[in-house]
C-alpha cells in the first residue's frame, strides 16, 4: 500500500514554546499527531459549542461507494453497509465494510480515476475492524466533517487515514455536532463527561484504576498528569490534574510565516471547529482542513487553573527571531524556569530534557 506523507513544518522554537515535546501525556490518543485547552474543580457542567438547531436532511448520492455518505444500507453499493450518523456519530453516515486486510478497503472510483488506498486498522479487543480511507492531508478526505490523522507516527507502520471531526454543517441527518467529541449526536441529548480544559483522568492507564465517568473527557483525550516510567513509578508530566483536549479542523488563514495574523495583539487566535471558548492550534501542518488540537482559550492567567500550574499563553515564538502576539491565548502548563512564571504553592520546578521546566507535586519528584 502506498501511503502519502507530509513533513512536519513546525519549528523547534514553536514546539518548545508550547511545551509539547516533553509534556504531552494523553492516554488514549497522542495529541495529534499534534501535541496540544472552566476550572475542573468547580465547573462540571458540559458545554455545548452551539445550541441545537434543526439540521437540513441532505440525501446522499444513490449507491455510495466505500467511504461515501449514506442514511441506510440501501444507499450503499453491494457488499457495503451504512454506518449511520445516528449510530456512529460519523457526519453524513459512511458506507463501509468489516475488513481483514487493506485490500478489502480499496476505493475504485466510478469515473475511472486511479484507485484510492484504504487501511484496515489493527483489531482492538473483539471489536470488528472497519476500513479507513488513506489520505495525504485533510482536504484529501473530500468530505465535510472529515480530516486526516497520522497513526504510529515515526514508525515503519506510520499511516495517514481519514477520521470524522464534525462541523455544524456536516451533521445533516437529524443530529447536531458535539464539538468535544467531534461526533454528531441526536438532537436533545446531553453529552456527559469533562469538557475542554477541565481536569480529567485517562480512561486507561497502567497502574491506575478505571476512573469514574464524571472524570472522563467527552473527547476521550486527556493529557494525563502522570504516566508510569520503565520501573512502574509515576512520572509527572506537568499537566497537573489532567487536562481535556479535543480535535479540530484547521480553518483557512494559518501559514508558516505569520501564524494566522500579523505581529501585534489585536488579532485573535481562531476557534476553528473547537467547542465554544476553545482555540484550534496546528500540529504538523498549517494547511486549511488539516488536523489540529483544541485548548481552552483565555485572556488572563486566572482563566487557566493557575493554582495547578497553568498560564494563559498569548505569545508564540515561530523561530528564534520571529514572535507573534495575539488578542487572546490558550491555557498550557507554565515553564517554571522562566522567573515570571514560578510554580504555585505545593508544586516544585523540575528541569526537563528539552530545557523547559515543569511544575510537579512536591515530595514526588521523579527523574
Amino acid at each position: 500500500m502506498h501511503v502519502a506523507r507530509i513533513a512536519p513544518v513546525f519549528s523547534r522554537s514553536f514546539a518548545s514554546a508550547l511545551f509539547l515535546t516533553a509534556l504531552v501525556g494523553c492516554s488514549s490518543d497522542p495529541a495529534p499527531d499534534a501535541s496540544t485547552p472552566v476550572d475542573a474543580a468547580t465547573d462540571t457542567t458540559p458545554q455545548d459549542a452551539t445550541p441545537d438547531t434543526a439540521p437540513v436532511d441532505v440525501p446522499p448520492p444513490q449507491m455510495s461507494q466505500i467511504f461515501g455518505p449514506c442514511r441506510a444500507d440501501t444507499e450503499c453499493a453491494v457488499g457495503l453497509s451504512c454506518r449511520t450518523e445516528t449510530a456512529t456519530g460519523y457526519p453524513g453516515g459512511e458506507c463501509n465494510t468489516v475488513c481483514t486486510s487493506d485490500e478489502d478497503c480499496v476505493l475504485i472510483p466510478e469515473d475511472g480515476s486511479p484507485p484510492i488506498d484504504g487501511w484496515c486498522p489493527p483489531a482492538v479487543g473483539t471489536a470488528p475492524r472497519y476500513c479507513q480511507r488513506v489520505c495525504a492531508n485533510g482536504i484529501d478526505c473530500e468530505r465535510a466533517g472529515y480530516t486526516c490523522r497520522t497513526y504510529n507516527a515515526g514508525t515503519l507502520t506510520e499511516t495517514k487515514a481519514c477520521i470524522p471531526v464534525c462541523t455544524d454543517e456536516s451533521c445533516v441527518n437529524g443530529t447536531v455536532c458535539d464539538h468535544d467529541s467531534g461526533r454528531c449526536r441526536a438532537m436533545g441529548t446531553t453529552p456527559t463527561g469533562r469538557t475542554l480544559g477541565q481536569s480529567c483522568q485517562p480512561e486507561m492507564r497502567t497502574g491506575a484504576p478505571t476512573p469514574p465517568a464524571d472524570q472522563i473527557c467527552r473527547s476521550g483525550l486527556c493529557q494525563a498528569d502522570w504516566s508510569p516510567d520503565s520501573r512502574g513509578n509515576r512520572f509527572y508530566t506537568g499537566w497537573n490534574g489532567g487536562y481535556c483536549i479535543s480535535r479540530c479542523i484547521l480553518p483557512q488563514g494559518y501559514n508558516s510565516s505569520t501564524f494566522w495574523g500579523e505581529a501585534g495583539m489585536t488579532v485573535p487566535l481562531p476557534q476553528g471547529t473547537c467547542p465554544t471558548g476553545g482555540i484550534c492550534l496546528p500540529g504538523n501542518s498549517y494547511a486549511r482542513g488539516d488536523l489540529g488540537t483544541c485548548y481552552k482559550g483565555c485572556t488572563t492567567n486566572d482563566d487557566c487553573r493557575p493554582m495547578e500550574g497553568y498560564q494563559c499563553q498569548r505569545q508564540i515564538q515561530l523561530t528564534q527571531t520571529t514572535t507573534r502576539r495575539f488578542a487572546n491565548g490558550f491555557c498550557v502548563p507554565v515553564n517554571c524556569l522562566n522567573t515570571a512564571t514560578p510554580c504555585p504553592s505545593g508544586l516544585t520546578c523540575r528541569r526537563n530534557a528539552n530545557g523547559s521546566g515543569s511544575c510537579i507535586p512536591e515530595m514526588t519528584a521523579s527523574p
